[in-house]
């Protein structure tokens, strides 16, 4: 059986990643500023897209492909493949997942695998790889269901913004609406969980170097338990700060015995349209699964 991957715009996976792999496919978010419309990635990059909303201030919305995109797309991969896996952002932030499973239902001539990876950016990222790495291993769809069901229970993006702003008026701050209003002076700690696909608090501290550090003990606390790691940096406008997280990772991970893969990337202006330019942080997965 011939097997085809699809994932969206808001996986972050580099490129270059995804044209190696020829049945590897990826179907954009769309951004709204006004009168103005930009494909995720493809019209807008992430630089421009986070200089623009830092400049003007600009509050962009977001829109999911649209069930006719889903058919157009999976009409196009029916040509060359008799099943398609369709991994994407957490049902919980975004209608994209519904819009894949109502185009999915009108499609008789394949056989089409929806999966909601309760994650973003690298979390949704991680699912995609896992994926490939089993296809191409001749893992069957039950197989590779049971592994990303576990991976997915066991990936979190934690991150922080100096304000909640964009999430608010995006309406995706979830749980951690909690803190609205709470964090004059303070960094809030939010995590997307593989768990519940929402946003939700983990805390808050004083300052970026505290914010690090809480971060730290987090990974840490994982570097004892597993030997197995998937990490990525991800960030919006605060390269530095991500650099900073990074280094220190990469000092923790040379003390103990990791089998550590690491990334840095910059987010998509999708996710960047409900997190506002100030984002930095880091997805996670770790166990045998990896290995």
């Amino acid at each position: 059986m011939k097997t085809a991957v699809l994932t969206d715009s808001t996986c972050d996976l580099p490129r270059e990643t995804i044209e190696e792999k020829d049945y590897l496919h990826t179907i954009p978010l769309n951004i709204n500023f006004a009168e103005e419309k930009f494909v995720d990635r493809e019209d807008i990059t992430p630089e421009e897209f986070f200089a623009r909303i830092e400049e003007t201030g600009e509050l962009p919305s977001t829109s999911q492909p649209s069930v006719g995109d889903f058919l157009k797309t999976y009409e196009e991969l029916e040509k060359d493949y008799d099943q398609i896996i369709s991994l994407h952002l957490s049902g919980e932030l975004s209608g994209t997942l519904n819009s894949s499973k109502t185009a999915a239902a009108e499609m008789e001539g394949v056989d089409i695998k929806i999966f909601d990876s309760r994650s973003a950016s690298l979390g949704l990222g991680f699912q995609v790889l896992l994926t490939c790495r089993l296809l191409e291993n001749g893992f069957s769809w039950p197989e590779i269901e049971k592994n990303l069901k576990v991976m997915k229970t066991n990936t979190g993006v934690f991150f922080t913004v100096d304000d909640l702003t964009y999430l608010e008026k995006g309406g995706r701050i979830g749980k951690a609406s909690s803190l609205i209003g709470s964090i004059l002076n303070f960094k809030p700690l939010l995590e997307l969980s593989g768990d519940s696909g929402e946003v939700t608090p983990r805390g808050k501290v004083r300052g970026n170097s505290r914010l690090r550090e809480k971060l730290i003990k987090e990974i840490e606390e994982v570097f004892q338990e597993e030997e197995n790691v998937w990490l990525a940096i991800l960030y919006g406008s605060r390269q530095r700060e991500a650099l900073l997280l990074k280094e220190m990772i990469e000092k923790k991970a040379g003390e103990k015995e990791i089998d550590l893969r690491l990334w840095q990337r910059e987010i998509s202006p999708v996710l960047g349209c409900h997190t506002g330019p100030s984002v930095y942080g880091l997805a996670l997965t770790a166990g045998d699964f990896l290995a």
